[in-house]
C-alpha cells in the first residue's frame, strides 16, 4: 500500500480520482487500452513510471498479466517523453482543474485543455467516485 499512499498524496484524496481510473485499477482486465489510458493519467500528473506500474500491479486483480504492466506502461511513458515535438498524444482527466487535458511532447505546454469537439468517443467517465451511483 506504500505506492498507493504516494499516489494519494499528489491527487489529494482518492475520492477525487475519476471513475475510469478506479475501474482500470480495481476491476478491468489488463489490456493495452487500459494501460495506455492509465499511463496518460499518471504521466499527466507527473507520477513516476515505477510508482505508476507498481500501483497498477498492486491494485489490479488480473494476476495472470501483471508481468506485462511495467513493460507496456514503460512503452507509453517513453512514447510520451521521447516524442518531443508532437502535440495531442493522449488525453487524461486532470484532478486539480477538473478538465480533460492533452499529453503533449516535452517541448510543448502540458496544461492544454481538450476542446469538447476533440474529446474521446465514447467519453471517459470523469466523475469523482463519490458522485457515481453505487
Amino acid at each position: 500500500m506504500y505506492n498507493l499512499a504516494r499516489i494519494v498524496l499528489w491527487a489529494r484524496s482518492i475520492h477525487l480520482w475519476p471513475a475510469y481510473v478506479h475501474e482500470i485499477l480495481f476491476s478491468k482486465p489488463v489490456t493495452s487500452e487500459s494501460i495506455s489510458t492509465l499511463a496518460a493519467f499518471m504521466y499527466g500528473h507527473d507520477v513516476s513510471l515505477g510508482v505508476a506500474s507498481k500501483t497498477h500491479i498492486i491494485c489490479n486483480p488480473d494476476r495472470n498479466r501483471h508481468y506485462l504492466i511495467p513493460f507496456a506502461m514503460g512503452g507509453y511513458y517513453a512514447n510520451f517523453y521521447c516524442r518531443r515535438h508532437v502535440r495531442h498524444i493522449a488525453q487524461y482527466h486532470d484532478v486539480l482543474t477538473g478538465r480533460m487535458m492533452w499529453v503533449n511532447g516535452r517541448d510543448h505546454y502540458q496544461l492544454e485543455p481538450v476542446l469538447p469537439k476533440d474529446q474521446l468517443t465514447p467519453p471517459l467517465d470523469c466523475r469523482p467516485l463519490r458522485h457515481c451511483p453505487t
